[in-house]
């Protein structure tokens, strides 16, 4: 169930940040999809917070595997979870959310900013975050991979263009 891109890593290229994002498709999909409850899903988007971490500690360590103790990387969950007890979960295993965006902001304005989002910019703010990743992890079946990998695999083109135009070849 568990599906990682295959593109070369990207944020690390662009801002020196190693970090995952993982898309956990949660709420109307256990409660008004047919998803869930007709099989057609059986990833952790239909399972508890408890499955959905087991699978993402198996998706950190294959992905870090070669990686240094000083580079693990940040790891950031865009859901649409409205448990308060799955968000504690999440919170207190070190992973990071949409509202610690809001809390570590730079300064007050943009912390603001981010607060007031509506729910179409909050989606535009994570889908950047998902195609830009070094790292994108998505489990099951949702519209919104297909439309992630395309861009994270327009925006790999973009940057060996840029590496060719640097490195004059």
């Amino acid at each position: 169930n568990f599906s990682a891109d295959k593109t070369l890593p990207i944020g690390s290229t662009i801002e020196k940040i190693n970090f995952i994002v993982a898309h956990w498709r949660r709420g109307d999909q256990l409660t008004s999809s047919l998803r869930c409850r007709s099989g057609l899903d059986n990833s952790v988007n239909c399972g508890s917070v408890q499955n959905f971490m087991r699978e993402m500690n198996e998706s950190i360590r294959n992905i870090t595997k070669y990686t240094p103790l000083s580079e693990v990387p940040i790891v950031y969950i865009c859901t649409n979870e409205e448990s308060a007890n799955s968000i504690f979960e999440l919170k207190r295993n070190n992973y990071i959310l949409y509202h610690d965006l809001v809390n570590y902001a730079s300064n007050e304005a943009k912390a603001r900013k981010l607060a007031s989002l509506n729910s179409l910019e909050r989606f535009i703010l994570e889908s950047q975050l998902m195609i830009y990743s070094t790292h994108f992890v998505y489990f099951g079946i949702t519209s919104i991979h297909p439309f992630v990998k395309h861009g994270r695999i327009q925006l790999q083109e973009r940057l060996k263009k840029l590496l060719k135009i640097k490195s004059g070849k």
